[in-house]
């Protein structure tokens, strides 16, 4: 990690995030960071890479509100926050940082019109905070705290159970096919299950979240790839096309008929009649209380 004084950058412009001389020392004696200097300018994709222990973790807190330096400066969003009191940075926070873990991606959920109501560290506080103020879509990394192996899809799970309403986006870093199906089946639509190596832009990520929150899905390929690997026993999607299958696939990845045509490289209205040909082969009639689309890939995931 670099160390020293604050990179100048070449633009003139304010970084969105400045470290200076950071260092955070715990109880015992045991240094996670020693004088740490980082700027990262708006638009800029960091990855923060070192071994188990090198202080990724810390550093990230630190740079995210959620953790106070020992010494240094840490500048957020042209705030400097590591000086802030605990109130009125909770709220700073709440209103302008959100994160996704264990990856931790550190976004300013603010400047794409989403407010962060909680960050939580572990399954049981994200299990309290839905259920005190139910959100409109809930970020989940399948490892959570105590164990880091599966509290985050369990509790995804009794989110998807008890407030089927709010959306749930899983981060993980594999393909749990059984609790995927489970995720699935419960309700249709407000669900995604994305791989945290694939994500690379935050338009990606914010555009999956929109549409879990607006009830659709968002399932990363290598997702519906596993999830599909048992051939279908559904009489109706044995009905369709290799083309229809391919589209319905698309789809279960969360993907519009634009995106689909120039996937395929077909006219957006081939798309169209090829996704009414599924809803009626699959027998989905128009209704006013269900998402046929969702309807459709739910389907297909299950079979």
């Amino acid at each position: 990690m670099p160390r020293g004084p604050v990179p100048t950058r070449l633009d003139g412009m304010e970084p969105v995030l400045a470290l200076e001389n950071v260092a955070r020392v715990f109880p015992r004696g045991v240094t996670a960071l020693r004088q740490v200097s980082l700027t990262v300018g708006a638009g800029e994709f960091v990855a923060v890479m070192g071994a188990t222990g090198s202080g990724k973790s810390t550093l990230l807190h630190c740079a995210a509100g959620l953790d106070r330096p020992t010494s240094g400066s840490v500048r957020l969003a042209g705030r400097e926050i590591s000086r802030m009191r605990e109130g009125p940075l909770t709220r700073w926070r709440r209103d302008r940082v959100g994160f996704v873990f264990q990856s931790y991606n550190l976004l300013l959920l603010a400047e794409h019109d989403i407010e962060v109501t909680a960050a939580v560290g572990d399954a049981e506080a994200l299990l309290a905070a839905v259920a005190a103020d139910p959100p409109d879509a809930a970020v989940v990394d399948v490892r959570m705290p105590p164990g880091h192996v599966d509290e985050g899809l369990r509790a995804a799970l009794a989110i998807r159970a008890t407030h089927p309403q709010v959306g749930v986006l899983v981060f993980s870093q594999w393909v749990e096919t059984s609790y995927a199906r489970r995720l699935l089946s419960e309700h249709a639509g407000h669900v995604g299950y994305l791989l945290k190596d694939r994500i690379v832009s935050t338009g990606e990520f914010v555009g999956a979240l929109q549409r879990v929150a607006a009830g659709g899905t968002a399932l990363d390929p290598e997702v519906v790839r596993q999830l599909l690997a048992t051939p279908a026993a559904d009489a109706g999607l044995a009905r369709l096309s290799d083309r229809e299958r391919e589209i319905l696939g698309l789809l279960a990845e969360g993907r519009s008929n634009v995106a689909i045509a120039e996937r395929l490289h077909l006219v957006e209205r081939s798309v169209e009649k090829h996704v009414t040909a599924i809803f009626t082969k699959l027998d989905l009639p128009q209704a006013r209380t269900d998402h046929r689309r969702v309807l459709a890939v739910l389907r297909y995931l299950r079979s």
